[in-house]
């Protein structure tokens, strides 16, 4: 059976010739150059299989070749912040699965590709740094790193190596997806693309209604465990169509996840629900002809909207099921019939896109950003804390700004983590801390305006280093909010409350010393440390704050 996988695989991989590049492959044996091809094919076939990329995209992404350290795809997903690195083998027998040697050199890869440790990598991979560094920069990233091989099995000791950098990288919290995938998974995507129209359902809705113009669709509530049967049976099939598949334990689908499992009579109210678009829909005879409960028949089912609502709903099922079944969740289903295939597009880019609710958009439920902002324009400056409100002052501060330096400027090393690690943790509750210590009837205009043009003063120090290689460029980065912290507690009170030249001259020294102290720090205590990951480790960086200001209270 396995031959008979490989074909179909080899089969489907033609329509990645054209755009796959092949120039680098010197080789005049064509076995050997065939073999660079399907395993560059490979790569991009589980990119588009997963990332809901083009052909021609996914073909893009492939960096295969002398020189790659291990690495045969990279692909940031910017929409949705997931960096994809691959690791792609196209063994043509369908048994057996990478050696040892090879996993290990992807796993260094992925630690100098954290690093910004570019220097290694071949032409290819660095034509796609600035891609690289805008995703490694964005604490919202996500890495999926992948093996992917047309075999049976990996080794133990290939295993081993995976879970070591899986278990160092995701400390203190998960950053990286690192998965394996054999022959049977690769050939179920296969069969999953060409099967996505054979997917045929009853489901049951209750207090439902419908629409016929310009599309027939009924809308209603479905019992969360009825559709998570449904999706276990269906599995990623039923996602083929939707921009992106189900994220895992993102902050998100933990929130989404802990409703079901503590509160699931108030999912229904918490959840923005479900979208499927149909072939067809039609309403059965079950249930009566009245608006309580009705039984409709999908054909050609998709999901466009909700991955992560489905996703979450099947994760609880595995340990509180008996939860998910006192759960109900709003669902539309959609019957496209003879609609032109751009609609079902147009409809999924727009179920994912429009009206979308971020964290921050809650705290102009609280009267004291309106008071901020009205001190704020006395003062000649646009406080921005409302979504899409358009700037109109030459001199502007937004919520994020704000939020970042305030925190920085607490005092609160747990804070500054936070606003460079989640900032969105900063604005879950606006009646409890860390808000409330960081918003509060005590705040006034100008010590926020104050706090934002030191955090501004200390970043232009550090945007000197960002041109530089290794741990100088790394902790500019990936420390900024930290050295924020150390500088505004050293401070002078004086420098705090008042600009000057001079006390911009003194941020900058200080900004200067903390910055070298951090570097020093590092090297001494954690100098194996991913420094991309580092001070989202409270405990670690609490290590180098006080290693920074023994040092500077020492020679002072």
């Amino acid at each position: 059976m396995s031959q008979l996988h490989i074909r179909h695989l080899k089969t489907h991989f033609e329509k990645y010739r054209p755009y796959i590049d092949m120039t680098d492959v010197t080789t005049s044996d064509s076995a050997q150059r065939e073999s660079h091809f399907l395993s560059r094919a490979l790569a991009a076939f589980t990119l588009e299989s997963q990332a809901a990329t083009t052909a021609e995209v996914a073909c893009d992404a492939v960096i295969d070749g002398f020189d790659d350290n291990g690495i045969d795809l990279v692909y940031f997903d910017q929409q949705n912040y997931v960096l994809y690195l691959i690791q792609s083998k196209f063994i043509h027998s369908g048994s057996g699965g990478p050696e040892q040697a090879a996993t290990k050199k992807f796993c260094d890869g992925i630690r100098d590709l954290i690093e910004a440790r570019y220097d290694s990598f071949n032409s290819k991979l660095k034509r796609k740094v600035p891609d690289i560094q805008l995703a490694l920069d964005d604490t919202r990233t996500r890495i999926r790193a992948i093996v992917v091989f047309s075999g049976n099995q990996m080794s133990t000791h290939a295993e081993t190596d995976l879970e070591r950098l899986r278990a160092e990288i995701n400390d203190p919290t998960e950053y990286i997806d690192l998965s394996t995938r054999d022959l049977a998974q690769i050939h179920g995507w296969l069969t999953g693309i060409v099967q996505a129209n054979d997917i045929s359902f009853e489901i049951m809705l209750s207090e439902w209604g419908k629409t016929d113009t310009p599309l027939q669709a009924f809308y209603g509530q479905v019992n969360c465990l009825e559709f998570a049967s449904i999706y276990e049976k269906f599995t990623a099939r039923m996602l083929n169509q939707n921009i992106r598949k189900f994220l895992g334990d993102t902050t998100i689908n933990e929130a989404i996840q802990a409703t079901i499992s503590e509160r699931p009579e108030l999912f229904f109210f918490y959840n923005n629900g479900i979208t499927l678009i149909c072939e067809r829909v039609e309403k059965t005879i079950k249930g009566g002809g009245d608006r309580e409960s009705g039984t409709f028949k999908c054909t050609g089912a998709q999901i466009v909207n909700g991955a992560q609502t489905v996703g979450s709903l099947r994760r609880v099922c595995d340990k509180k099921r008996e939860q998910v079944a006192k759960a109900k969740v709003f669902i539309r289903l959609i019957s496209m019939g003879s609609s032109p295939g751009s609609l079902a597009s147009e409809i999924t880019r727009a179920t994912n896109t429009q009206n979308k609710v971020e964290k921050k958009d809650f705290v102009t439920l609280d009267p004291r950003q309106e008071r901020l902002r009205q001190e704020l324009f006395l003062e000649n400056t646009q406080y921005v804390y409302k979504s899409g409100e358009p700037i109109e002052m030459r001199d502007t501060v937004t919520i994020e700004e704000a939020t970042s330096a305030l925190a920085c400027a607490s005092g609160n090393l747990a804070y500054a983590i936070l606003a460079k690690k989640e900032i969105g943790k900063l604005w879950e509750n606006i009646d409890t801390p860390p808000y409330t210590e960081l918003f509060n009837d005590s705040l006034g205009s100008q010590r926020l305006l104050r706090c934002v043009q030191i955090c501004r003063k200390i970043d232009d120090v550090l945007a000197g280093h960002k041109n530089e290689k290794g741990d100088a460029r790394n902790l500019a980065v990936h420390g900024n909010r930290v050295i924020q912290h150390v500088v505004l507690r050293l401070l002078d009170p004086a420098v705090l409350a008042i600009a000057s030249a001079e006390h911009e001259e003194r941020i900058a020294e200080l900004t200067s010393r903390v910055f070298d102290c951090a570097l020093k720090a590092r090297a001494l205590l954690f100098p194996d440390a991913l420094l991309g990951r580092l001070f989202y480790n409270q405990t670690k960086t609490t290590e180098i704050v006080n290693a920074i200001v023994g040092e500077l209270r020492e020679n002072a």
